[in-house]
């Protein structure tokens, strides 16, 4: 039977590891929210950096707010966690240059201000490059990052350039409503109702494209391409974009931007297809395997060679 004083003692005995407790939990939370936290690697991106299944460990603190108002913004070279444009999920990826940076790859070389950039970024072989109509993976003409305060305009611009400007202002106004409208025209007449045939990757309505091609320069390129190869009087391809229903000719660039590479050059998909990516999307620098499964054909397997393995 308990006493007076051995009842008091366990009051606070109790009391002190509740305490103890919620400081831990507190401590634990602020950690995770502010200063370093862990994901999972889903694909195969940065390859052989890392590999699908590793658990990582990144830094948060130099882009939360208000940290990120006075440490420096993600350099070139560096890999990322971030948000991709027009998704909610997380991706890894190398920075390659940032705005006010020119870029282009010719080859299988990575171009930033004219300069070639060896490392992770450029492991093509020279038996592996793909001719530049079709795909921009070895070959990439000139992009100008833009910079904040730049004037951004959609006339005369190239199919990709176009997907690029449309991607930015997508991300400069992420709460508003941002579409465009693609037209054909054939001597100055719309081509209304337009329907595709005979096009290896889609037939079908102009206006009833799957959304996983809508916004994919590459598949507006290679429309391009067939319909130039398929009419005698080929039809122009035209496009107006709208904010919030508003016909938009061009705007200013607010926010700086990145332009991010995989270091698995072959497979990986980055902003040589999806273009500049706002900074501010950054959500860490990852750092270190924390340990990783790697997924096999047949079972998963510990890859014990790669605990702690530092990321660079």
């Amino acid at each position: 039977m308990l006493n007076a004083n051995n009842y008091s003692d366990l009051r606070i005995s109790i009391y002190r590891s509740l305490k103890s407790f919620t400081v831990l939990i507190i401590a634990g939370l602020i950690i995770k929210g502010v200063v370093f936290d862990s994901v999972s690697v889903q694909g195969n991106q940065m390859y052989p950096t890392l590999v699908r299944g590793d658990r990582i460990v990144y830094l948060k603190t130099p882009f939360v707010f208000p940290f990120s108002l006075f440490l420096s913004p993600p350099q070139e070279g560096t890999p990322v966690i971030f948000s991709m444009p027009q998704d909610y999920y997380s991706n890894i990826l190398r920075v390659g240059a940032l705005s006010g940076n020119t870029v282009k790859v010719n080859e299988g070389v990575f171009f930033r201000d004219g300069k070639g950039i060896e490392g992770p970024v450029s492991k093509s072989r020279p038996e592996e490059i793909l001719p530049k109509e079709y795909s921009p993976r070895d070959f990439m003409e000139s992009y100008y990052i833009p910079a904040p305060g730049d004037t951004v305009q959609f006339s005369d611009l190239s199919i990709r350039d176009f997907f690029f400007s449309f991607s930015l202002l997508k991300q400069e106004n992420p709460s508003k409503d941002v579409t465009f409208e693609a037209r054909l025209y054939r001597n100055d007449e719309l081509l209304e109702n337009f329907v595709i045939e005979n096009f290896s990757l889609y037939q079908g309505p102009l206006d009833s494209l799957p959304a996983q091609l809508r916004q994919d320069w590459l598949f507006w390129e290679r429309l391009r391409v067939y319909l130039d190869q398929s009419f005698t009087t080929p039809p122009h391809l035209s496009f107006e974009v709208y904010l919030e229903e508003e016909r938009v000719e061009s705007f200013v660039l607010n926010n700086d931007y990145i332009f991010l590479l995989a270091d698995n050059w072959k497979e990986g998909t980055d902003s040589r297809y999806f273009g500049p990516v706002r900074s501010s999307k950054v959500r860490g620098r990852p750092f270190s395997v924390l340990w990783s499964r790697g997924q096999g054909q047949s079972r998963v397997e510990t890859l014990t060679a790669r605990f702690g393995r530092f990321i660079k």
